[in-house]
């Protein structure tokens, strides 16, 4: 799982040679304002956020692919074949999303919450990957901690985008984000076997994560991608 700070998706790079680390609530804990978070981590890291690259985070279904550092507007995922460039994005219950292939050439971060699920995040960022002319077969997609289908209570409205992700729970509906990722990777030709889940929720586990269902918490969790 990682440290007190991380965690890692080893399995993720063994298969990739690629870096993937979300960050935990370890840094607030040890009084770090949000604001802060990103250099500390870089600086803990040894990074530089001059090589740093991320998505604005508009909850939409738009992927880029980017060649250079900076923030990227208007998109919730971003794909980069550069070897300098560290991926980022911050979360607080929604998946975030860790795509690259075999020979980690291709590497993908998306914030994946029911808004950008809804327009199919996950089917294009995919679709984006494959016109670099990676293979499904060759893509490994590493999930991080989210809100689990237990704590994520939703109304008729989010509900009624997901008949097949929806169920009944104490009275309440309940949504499943990281189902809906895992069948948008596999409708879009990835391997199951590929896919690597965690179970990690960011209610269950609060003690290790930030959650804004819990607190609305402006605390996010941090998410890193690099070769």
């Amino acid at each position: 799982m990682g440290d007190r700070y991380f965690d890692t998706y080893r399995q993720f790079k063994r298969l990739t040679g690629t870096t993937a680390l979300t960050s935990t609530r370890a840094f607030y804990d040890d009084g770090i304002p949000v604001r802060d978070l990103t250099n500390v981590v870089f600086q803990k890291l040894d990074l530089k956020m001059e090589d740093a690259v991320w998505p604005v985070q508009i909850h939409s279904g738009t992927v880029h692919f980017i060649r250079k550092p900076g923030p990227v507007d208007d998109c919730d995922g971003v794909i980069s074949d550069c070897d300098s460039l560290i991926l980022l994005l911050q979360t607080a219950d929604c998946v975030p999303v860790f795509m690259a292939d075999k020979k980690g050439q291709f590497r993908g971060l998306i914030h994946a919450g029911w808004r950008g699920l809804r327009q199919q995040i996950i089917i294009r960022s995919a679709k984006l990957m494959k016109e670099m002319g990676i293979r499904g077969a060759d893509l490994i997609i590493a999930t991080g901690p989210s809100i689990c289908r237990d704590c994520y209570t939703v109304g008729e409205d989010v509900a009624e985008y997901f008949p097949n992700h929806i169920r009944s729970l104490d009275n309440r509906m309940t949504l499943d984000l990281q189902g809906i990722v895992r069948d948008q990777l596999l409708q879009s030709g990835i391997p199951d076997e590929n896919i690597l889940q965690t179970n990690r929720c960011t209610v269950c586990h609060r003690e290790r994560y930030v959650s804004y269902r819990v607190n609305k918490t402006h605390n996010r969790l941090l998410s890193i991608l690099r070769k």
